[in-house]
């Protein structure tokens, strides 16, 4: 059960079946205890008690006197485990335990039938999605989540990318049989792969193309683990390529969020002698009151790996504002065109010596 929050009190029981007892041979063992999920998005779960005991097993012949041992003697049935218990907070109440053996004849001899074993409690679990109706899966699933990051990003032919990929198990269970794939990405070669403790991974040989294939027989419930993979552009690879890297992971665990299983980041590629320039544009205050000044911040990058000379930036003041001021970028000259026509005007910016390889203006 997943709810908002809990109130008043309760029980709620799953205890294994109890057999009866038998004038025969033999009885039946006891009933498994069943599993109890309780979720609440906020608030405790004080008022609530929980019942997952294993069930007890029946006595066989429990009215007949036993002759000289071992005669006489029949096979009684043991306990029942106890079940699962998984809560978002401590209850009032809550019990696993296993049932017990029966016996047989009146000396009540187990005769080999043993007690059930305890079951499994957690308290501390939570909610990974809101509140509402969910599947019947999602109440035995594991969010997996897989995040992408390259660098150097341009990156030159001949250079190395190397690509970092955090898995994480956003729970509420552990994720079982997990597995990470990833394919080379085209115009590159494998060159090497760190991954964390716990997976297994085979990859192709060095300067070779292929799959990456990494398994874990358990993700902890948020747990995260770090891939790092290095591979090599193609000294052919032209100007513009896109190297794209895919990376995937999934488990034997119901996933309730499919979405944030797989995670993409593309590379491009530069030559030695080519500029990256990149503009940002951010205004403050937004929203601005009528007859107020807005103060626009433009960040001017060149993301190499080349000096970019004769840049040039230019604006357009936008409509309903007119100019009131510009501060010059450091190495800009700063051109104010047409200062009192609000229809045309705009600005010039231009550094002659050009911007230097990661230069901020």
């Amino acid at each position: 059960m997943h709810t908002g929050s809990a109130a008043g009190t309760g029980t709620i029981t799953s205890n294994g079946q109890s057999t009866l007892s038998t004038m025969n041979d033999s009885t039946g063992g006891g009933g498994a205890g069943g599993s109890i999920i309780f979720f609440a998005n906020t608030g405790t779960l004080a008022g609530l008690t929980v019942h997952a005991n294993g069930g007890s097993a029946g006595n066989a012949w429990p009215p007949q006197a036993p002759g000289a041992f071992s005669g006489a003697r029949h096979g009684a049935g043991g306990g029942g485990a106890g079940g699962v218990i998984l809560l978002s907070a401590a209850p009032a109440t809550m019990s696993v335990t296993g049932g017990a053996n029966g016996f047989t004849d009146t000396v009540q001899d187990s005769f080999g039938a043993t007690p059930g074993q305890s079951g499994v409690t957690a308290a501390n679990h939570s909610i990974t999605e809101t509140p509402g109706t969910q599947s019947g899966a999602y109440c035995a699933s594991a969010d997996l989540s897989l995040t992408n990051a390259s660098t150097p990003n341009p990156v030159q032919p001949g250079n190395n990318i190397t690509y970092t990929q955090v898995v994480t198990n956003n729970g509420p269970l552990d994720a079982v049989n997990a597995v990470f794939t990833e394919a080379i990405p085209a115009n590159t070669t494998f060159q090497s792969l760190a991954f964390p403790a716990g997976w297994l991974c085979t990859t192709p040989a060095v300067n070779g193309t292929g799959n990456i294939n990494c398994t874990n027989p358990d993700v902890a419930k948020l747990a995260t683990g770090t891939f790092t993979l290095a591979v090599q552009v193609l000294a052919a690879t032209g100007w513009g390529t896109q190297i794209v890297d895919v990376g995937n992971v999934t488990s034997g665990t119901s996933d309730p969020n499919f979405a944030n299983n797989t995670a993409t980041v593309i590379t491009s590629v530069s030559l030695a002698s080519m500029a990256d320039d990149a503009i940002t544009n951010s205004a403050s205050p937004n929203p601005v009151l009528a007859g107020n000044n807005i103060t626009y911040t433009q960040v001017v990058t060149n993301n190499g790996p080349a000096a970019s000379p004769n840049t040039t930036v230019t604006e357009n003041l936008p409509a309903n504002t007119s100019f009131v001021s510009a501060k010059r970028a450091g190495g800009m000259d700063l051109y104010p065109r047409n200062h009192h026509d609000s229809e045309h005007d705009h600005l010039l910016c231009d550094d002659g010596a050009g911007i230097g390889k990661q230069r901020d203006d």
